[in-house]
C-alpha cells in the first residue's frame, strides 16, 4: 500500500494520477500502487537487532544525513568481502549459498559471488514517478528497495533502507523509512517502502537519495569494502573484525517535481482563485401613486481551484454612494462561493441613485504556495478592478470594486436611473383664513423641493352657524365645488415648484354672526415622463396626493362672516 507523506503543507485528498514514469535502471521495483491511507512517520526510529549481541540499536544512529560524505572504496575487492586469507583457512566452516531464495536475480555486471571469494553485496533500486491529480496538482510517488545478498551463509544479518531529502530547506531530513530485516544462518535480507508527496503544496522531495544500512556478522573476519556498481559508501566499519557495519546510498537524484507557479487571484491562467463581481439595475417600474422603484442585484463570486486546500473568508456588499453608511451586505462566501443580494430602492427613500459593489476577503493557500498578486487581465469582460491587494507569504488580503465604466478615472459606480424625489408637501405655515374689509380670504399652498411642471393645489371650506331662529345653517365654499391652483406652465422660466389656491368670499354687511369654518387643502403632483430609453414606464396620472391633516386645533376657524 502506497503511503502518503504528510508534511506541514500536504493535503490529504484522494488523487487520480496521470503518470509520467521516470526510468530507473536495474531489477524491477514494483511501481507505486493506488493511493492508500497509511501515513508514514519519518520521525520514527526503528530498532535494529545488532548481530552477535542481540542488542537493539536505533537505525542510522551513526549517520549524519545533513553532512553525507562518500568514502572511497578499496581497490581489488568487490562489495563486502571476507578477508581472503582467513576465509581460505576456514575451510568447511564456510558454507556456500546459491542465492536461489533472493527476490531479485543477480544482475549482470554487478559484483557477483565468485569461487575464490566470499562476498556480500548491497543493492538498491528505486522508482520515482510524477503525475497530476484531478485538480492538475503534481503528485510524486516513490517506491524503493534495498537488500544484501551473500554467496555464503552468515551467522546473522540485519538492515534497513530509507529515503532522505537533499532539497534545499529540508536537506538531511528523512522522508521515509522502510521495513527492517533480521536473519540468522542465512544469506539474504531486504527492506522496502513507498510514499507519496503532493508536490504543489509540499516543497520537499525535489532531490532525494535512497540509503541502506547493513550489519553483517560472520565467524570469519571481514576484509575491506570494495566498490559496488551504482552505489557509494557512507560507512564501512568493522574491517578486520567479525561484525561489519555498512551504509551505502544511491547519491542524490532528481525526482521530477517542479516548484509550482504562484497562484493567481482575480483573472489568470493555471491554478488560483477566479473572482467575478457585478451590480445591475433591473425591474424598473412604478407602484402606487406612480412612484418609481428599481431593483439592484449585486454579486461577488470566488471559485478557488479544488484540491489545493485553499481557505478564506469573503463577502460582497452594496455601497450606496448617494446615501453613505447605508451599505447592504450580501453574506459570506468563504474561499469558494457566492455573496449576493437583491435590494429594492423606492423614489421616496434616501439613497439608491448611485451604488457600487465592493467585494473583499482574506484568502489563504497552504504553506509553501505563493500568490502572484491580484490581477484583471481583461477589463472589458471583468468590469471590476482591485483597490487593495496585500500579499503576505501564503495569504492575500484583497478588495475589488464594480462596475467600472469604460473610463475608470471616477471609480466604480452604477447609476440606477432612479429619479430624485421631489419632496412635495403642503406648506403648513402658509395655509390661512383671514377676515379683512368685510371679505373672507382663504389660501392653500403646495410646493416641492425640486421645481415641477405639474403641481396642483385645491382648496375647499365648509362651515356652520345657528341663526336667530335657532336653526343650524351649513355653508360650503366655494359654492361651485373647489378652488384650484396649478403650476403647469412648462415654459415658465421662473418655475419654482409651487402652486397657490386662493378663495375670496364677500361677507353680508352688518351680519356679525359667527361661523365655524374648516379649511381643507389637497396637493397633487407628478414627475414629468422620463426620457425614452430610460427603461421606465410612462408615469400616467398624478403621482402622489397629500392632504392637510384635519385636526380641530388647526382646521377650525371662527369668523364673523356669513357669505353673501
Amino acid at each position: 500500500m502506497l503511503r502518503r507523506l504528510t508534511g506541514p503543507s500536504a493535503v490529504l485528498a484522494a488523487a487520480v494520477l496521470v503518470v509520467a514514469a521516470v526510468a530507473v535502471a536495474g531489477p524491477a521495483v514494483a511501481a507505486p500502487d493506488a493511493v492508500g491511507t497509511d501515513t508514514p512517520d519519518p520521525g520514527r526510529v526503528p530498532q535494529l537487532v545488532m548481530p552477535g549481541s542481540g542488542e537493539k540499536v536505533p537505525a542510522f544512529q551513526s549517520l549524519d544525513p545533513t553532512h553525507l560524505k562518500a568514502l572511497p572504496a578499496s581497490k581489488g575487492a568487490t562489495g563486502s568481502t571476507l578477508d581472503p586469507a582467513a576465509a581460505a583457512a576456514a575451510g568447511s566452516r564456510l558454507k556456500r549459498a546459491d542465492g536461489s531464495a533472493a527476490a531479485r536475480p543477480r544482475p549482470k555486471g554487478k559484483s557477483a559471488a565468485v569461487a575464490q571469494s566470499f562476498t556480500c553485496d548491497e543493492f538498491i533500486n528505486k522508482d520515482a514517478r510524477v503525475g497530476r491529480d484531478e485538480s492538475g496538482a503534481q503528485v510524486l510517488r516513490v517506491a524503493y528497495y534495498g537488500d544484501v545478498l551473500c554467496n555464503f551463509y552468515l551467522i546473522e544479518g540485519a538492515g534497513i533502507a530509507a529515503v532522505i531529502d537533499h532539497t534545499p530547506g529540508n536537506a538531511g531530513q528523512f522522508l521515509d523509512i522502510g521495513t527492517d530485516y533480521y536473519f540468522q544462518n542465512y544469506y539474504y535480507g531486504f527492506s522496502q517502502g513507498d510514499f507519496e508527496i503532493l508536490g504543489d503544496t509540499d516543497r520537499r522531495a525535489r532531490t532525494i537519495e535512497v540509503i541502506e544500512e547493513v550489519y553483517l556478522f560472520s565467524a570469519i573476519p571481514w576484509g575491506p569494502c570494495g566498490p559496488i556498481q551504482g552505489l557509494r559508501y557512507y560507512r564501512c566499519d568493522g574491517v578486520g573484525g567479525n561484525l561489519l557495519h555498512v551504509v551505502v546510498g544511491t547519491g542524490p537524484f532528481q525526482t521530477g517535481l517542479q516548484d509550482p507557479p504562484p497562484l493567481f487571484l482575480g483573472q489568470g491562467q493555471g491554478q488560483g482563485c477566479p473572482v467575478t463581481l457585478s451590480a445591475t439595475a433591473k425591474n424598473k417600474r412604478t407602484i402606487a401613486n406612480n412612484e418609481h422603484v428599481v431593483d439592484v442585484d449585486f454579486t461577488g463570486t470566488i471559485a478557488c481551484s479544488q484540491g489545493l486546500g485553499i481557505t478564506g473568508t469573503s463577502e460582497a456588499r452594496l455601497v450606496d454612494l448617494s446615501a453613505p453608511l447605508l451599505d447592504i451586505r450580501g453574506g459570506a462566501s468563504g474561499a469558494n462561493g457566492t455573496s449576493s443580494k437583491t435590494v429594492t430602492y423606492e423614489e421616496s427613500e434616501k439613497g439608491g441613485r448611485e451604488v457600487k459593489v465592493v467585494y473583499s476577503g482574506r484568502t489563504e493557500a497552504p504553506p509553501g504556495r505563493t500568490w502572484s498578486g491580484c490581477s484583471v487581465t481583461d477589463f472589458q469582460t471583468a468590469r471590476y478592478l482591485f483597490t487593495q491587494c496585500q500579499v503576505n507569504g501564503n495569504v492575500v488580503t484583497w478588495q475589488a470594486e464594480a462596475p467600472y465604466p469604460d473610463f475608470v478615472g471616477d471609480g466604480a459606480m452604477l447609476d440606477t436611473g432612479l429619479p430624485d424625489d421631489r419632496g412635495c408637501e403642503i406648506d403648513r405655515a402658509l395655509p390661512s383664513v383671514d377676515f379683512t374689509e368685510n371679505q373672507l380670504v382663504a389660501k392653500g399652498i403646495g410646493r416641492c423641493n425640486t421645481p415641477l411642471n405639474d403641481i396642483e393645489v385645491t382648496l375647499t371650506m365648509s362651515g356652520s352657524y345657528v341663526d336667530n331662529s335657532g336653526n343650524r345653517i351649513d355653508v360650503v365654499l366655494p359654492s361651485d365645488g373647489e378652488i384650484i391652483g396649478r403650476d403647469t406652465d412648462i415654459d415658465d422660466e421662473f418655475e419654482d415648484g409651487r402652486a397657490d389656491a386662493v378663495l375670496k368670499v364677500d361677507c353680508q354687511e352688518g351680519n356679525q354672526q359667527q361661523v365655524d369654518y374648516k379649511l381643507k387643502v389637497r396637493v397633487r403632483f407628478k414627475h414629468p415622463d422620463l426620457p425614452p430609453g430610460s427603461g421606465w414606464p410612462s408615469a400616467a396620472g398624478w403621482e402622489q396626493v397629500l392632504d392637510l391633516p384635519v385636526l380641530p386645533d388647526e382646521s377650525v376657524t371662527t369668523m364673523p362672516c356669513v357669505p353673501v
